[in-house]
């Protein structure tokens, strides 16, 4: 068994985790913010941006500091951060000046800078190999190798993101759900705008280390849309992603490691490692795929369930209808059932488990006493429904039934309260056919 105490303690694995996780829990922040205006292609852009500031970064520090030292990190990662706002300010000329739609313009720019920071990197592969095997690390992430001396920078500048979405926070929440109040109130829309835009490509910076230009916008989104079906709230969804964000950063690592060693204990001639960043990755398109499948309010599977349970009450309320228009006492054969209701046999069974129906002798059910209040209820609403359909909005009464079918499984005591008190005490609707009173309605 793995001690993961050990991936914060031990000397060769706590760069790497510490480094990753503060990775993802800017990249989720700020993420979030991009779902929710639905911008999630910046990231792509500026992750791409970035990379011939990485090229030409590597070719300006390479000979005046060695590989491993700070000064070298720190020329790389400013020159990205300056691509980053280059490809801001491009993109923003595109839209304003231009007028290219957002969408093209991030794309434009997209495959303009990867493309220049391919170019370059070609010739440093033909002309210096060290240093394009350094800018290769940012293109395609290499979070095994990272130093302690990283882990000031990448923890200051997620700090950093942390304290200006805190401070800028109700700023940032009228803008991102009413930009015309945020306008009325004189907030200063484009200077937030600006900052949130420049959080990403910081978050993209402090990326590209450990996942790469090619993965990072992958953290950025993911996270976000893991946490999106489970949240009704701005705070709570930028928690939760940072929440799935650093869980997924903690087992991409753990499963890069013990996945390695696993691999070498049963073939020692195995030459490959499982590589840190993708399984990040993969870990939080997980995670997106369990919450879109099992998130209690927009999952698949709990819209699936819900569904079900609307269809089986529809066809339990028709089936108490049936019942009903048999008479109080009368018994009724399955087979006659059958024909009228689907799914007759669970839908008897269901009945029978709530107490609704009783089974009697020669394979026939009869309503019980709380199935039949329940069935005077559903009539009374279909009828009080017609009555509604007729004199309020002047329905014909031929074609009032078909739409009472449809509104009376979704009524509930208020809507049912309301309509009695606007209609009063019927006793018949439009065809003529007598309205259940409330008391045998059960209510």
């Amino acid at each position: 068994m793995f001690d993961i105490v050990s991936y914060f303690t031990d000397p060769i694995l706590r760069a790497p985790t510490i480094g990753c996780i503060a990775m993802a829990v800017s990249s989720a922040l700020v993420g979030t913010l991009l779902v929710l205006q639905k911008r999630s292609l910046m990231g792509e852009a500026l992750s791409h941006a970035a990379f011939p500031g990485v090229v030409l970064g590597v070719s300006i520090a390479a000979p005046f500091w060695p590989q491993e030292s700070e000064g070298f990190g720190a020329i790389l990662l400013l020159c990205a951060f300056l691509f980053s706002l280059l490809g801001i300010k491009m993109i923003d000329m595109l839209q304003k000046h231009c007028k290219v739609s957002s969408d093209a313009a991030l794309c434009f720019i997209l495959a303009l800078f990867f493309g220049i920071g391919v170019l370059i990197a070609s010739r440093l592969q033909v002309i210096q190999t060290a240093w394009y095997r350094q800018a290769l690390i940012f293109l395609y992430g290499q979070a095994a190798t990272m130093m302690d001396r990283y882990l000031p920078i990448y923890c200051l500048l997620t700090l950093f993101t942390v304290v200006i979405l805190t401070v800028a926070y109700p700023q940032i929440q009228i803008l991102l759900f009413d930009g015309g109040f945020a306008k009325r109130s004189k907030i200063k829309t484009r200077s937030i705008e600006v900052l949130l835009t420049l959080l990403v490509a910081l978050a993209v910076v402090i990326g590209m280390r450990s996942m790469g230009a090619v993965l990072m916008a992958g953290m950025l989104i993911a996270p976000a849309v893991a946490a999106r079906p489970w949240c009704s709230h701005l705070h709570s969804c930028l928690w939760l992603s940072s929440v799935f964000a650093l869980i997924s950063a903690l087992t991409g690592n753990i499963l890069s490691v013990e996945g390695t060693r696993w691999l070498l204990k049963w073939y020692p001639d195995w030459v490959f490692s499982l590589p840190t960043g993708p399984l990040i990755l993969l870990v939080a398109a997980g995670s997106c795929f369990f919450s879109l499948l099992f998130a209690p309010k927009g999952g698949v599977i709990s819209r699936l369930f819900k569904r079900f349970s609307y269809r089986q009450k529809i066809l339990t309320e028709n089936l108490l209808k049936a019942f009903w228009k048999q008479g109080r006492e009368a018994a009724i054969e399955v087979k006659e059932l059958q024909g009228m209701i689907p799914f007759c046999d669970w839908l008897l069974f269901r009945m029978r488990c709530l107490g609704w129906v009783r089974r009697k002798t020669g394979g026939r059910y009869s309503l019980s006493a709380e199935g039949w209040a329940r069935a005077c209820r559903i009539v009374r609403l279909h009828r009080l429904w017609e009555v509604y359909l007729v004199e309020y909005m002047s329905q014909g009464i031929d074609r009032v039934h078909r739409s009472a079918e449809e509104l009376e499984h979704v009524m509930d005591e208020a809507l049912e309260q309301e309509l009695e008190r606007l209609l009063g005490d019927l006793t018949a609707d439009p065809h003529r056919q007598p309205i259940p009173t409330r008391q045998e309605g059960g209510r």
